[in-house]
C-alpha cells in the first residue's frame, strides 16, 4: 500500500470536541502521555532502587521516549507510513500525517538535544541515542508490507516496549549514579533484592503493552503484525494483562518486603493494577485504553513518592 503523497491525499485529523477535551486528545496525539508514562516509570525505578533521579536523566527520559514515539508514529519518510496505524486510529494519525513535517523536525531535534544532555551524566548516553534510533526503526522503520520487522514477530512486540521504558530507565539511573560515585553501591544492591524491581516493573509495562495492543488488534490481524491479541484473542489477551499487572506487582513487593519502601511500594503497584482493571473494563466506553493507560503512570509514581517522603 503506498502512503499518501500529495496534500489532498493525506487524511487531515479533526479533533470535534471542545475546550480542554480537544487539548487533551491532541496531547495523545502527538505522544505526551506516552511521554508521561516512561517517565514515571525512571522516576518509581529510581525511588525503589533507592537512588532518585536528577533533572537531567529525567529530561533524557524524556527527550528519548517522546523522539522515539514520535518516529514509530511517522518514520522518517511518508513512503513508510504504516497503514496499520491509519486503520487502527484515523483520527490520530490523520493529525499527525497533516502535521509530519514540523513534527519530524522536532523529532530529530529532540535527538540531537538527548546527545547533549547525556553528555551532562555520561558519554554513553549520547551512543546510545544513535542505537535507539537504529532499534527503532528495526522495529518499525518500514511499511508491514516490504518485509517483517521486530514489532511482527510473534508475541514480541508488547516485551520489545517493555524492555525500551524499563530499559531507558535503568540507563539514565546508571549514568547518574555513576556520575555521583555510587555504581558500586547500586551494583550491590540490584545483586539482591532490589533487582526483583526492575523484573517486576518490566512484566507491568508489558502488561500494559498488552492492554494498549487491545485497541489495535483489528489492524494487527489485516497487517500481520503478530501482537497477544492477534495470537490468541482479545478475551486471552485481557487475561494476560492482568496477570502481568499482578504478578509484576507482586514481584515489585517482594523486593521491598522488610524495607522502608514498601508502603509507597504498596500503593504504587495498587494503584496500577486498580487504574489498570478499570482502564481494560472501560475502554470501549472511554475513547480507547491506550492514552489512558500511558497518563495514570505517572500519577502513580508522584503518589507512591510522596508516600515514600513522609
Amino acid at each position: 500500500m503506498r502512503a499518501h503523497k500529495s496534500v489532498g491525499d493525506v487524511p487531515h485529523g479533526t479533533i470535534e470536541s471542545g475546550f480542554p477535551i480537544n487539548w487533551i486528545k491532541a496531547a495523545g496525539h502527538l505522544a505526551v502521555w506516552a511521554v508521561m508514562y516512561a517517565i514515571g516509570v525512571a522516576l518509581m525505578l529510581g525511588e525503589l532502587l533507592g537512588f532518585p533521579l536528577g533533572w537531567e536523566a529525567l529530561l533524557y527520559v524524556a527527550l528519548c521516549s517522546h523522539a522515539g514515539y514520535l518516529f514509530d508514529r511517522l518514520k522518517f519518510r511518508d513512503s513508510d507510513l504504516d497503514p496499520a496505524d491509519l486503520l487502527a486510529d484515523p483520527d490520530r494519525h490523520g493529525f499527525l500525517r497533516s502535521r509530519s513535517g514540523w513534527i519530524r523536525v522536532l523529532m530529530v531535534l529532540e535527538w540531537i538535544a538527548a546527545m547533549v544532555v547525556g553528555l551532562l551524566l555520561s558519554t554513553w548516553l549520547s551512543v546510545l541515542v544513535v542505537g535507539g534510533v537504529v532499534v527503532g526503526y528495526v522495529y518499525s522503520g518500514w511499511p508491514p508490507s516490504d518485509r517483517a520487522r521486530l514489532k511482527d514477530v510473534s508475541g514480541l512486540k508488547a516485551w520489545l516496549v517493555s524492555i525500551a521504558v524499563v530499559g531507558l530507565g535503568c540507563a539514565a539511573l546508571l549514568a547518574q549514579v555513576d556520575l555521583f560515585g555510587g555504581i558500586d553501591s547500586l551494583l550491590s544492591t540490584l545483586s539482591e533484592r532490589q533487582s526483583m524491581c526492575i523484573l517486576g516493573m518490566l512484566l507491568v509495562v508489558c502488561g500494559d503493552a498488552v492492554l494498549c495492543d487491545l485497541d489495535d488488534s483489528a489492524s494487527d490481524r489485516v497487517y500481520r503484525t503478530r501482537s497477544l491479541p492477534v495470537m490468541v484473542g482479545d478475551r486471552w489477551s485481557a487475561l494476560s494483562a492482568v496477570g502481568l499487572l499482578v504478578v509484576g506487582s507482586g514481584v515489585i513487593l517482594l523486593g521491598l518486603v522488610g524495607g522502608d519502601l514498601l508502603v509507597g511500594g504498596v500503593w504504587f503497584v495498587g494503584l496500577v493494577l486498580l487504574s489498570g482493571v478499570v482502564i481494560l473494563v472501560a475502554g470501549p466506553m472511554i475513547g480507547g485504553r491506550r492514552d489512558w493507560v500511558d497518563g495514570r503512570m505517572l500519577i502513580a509514581a508522584l503518589v507512591a513518592m510522596e508516600i515514600i517522603s513522609r
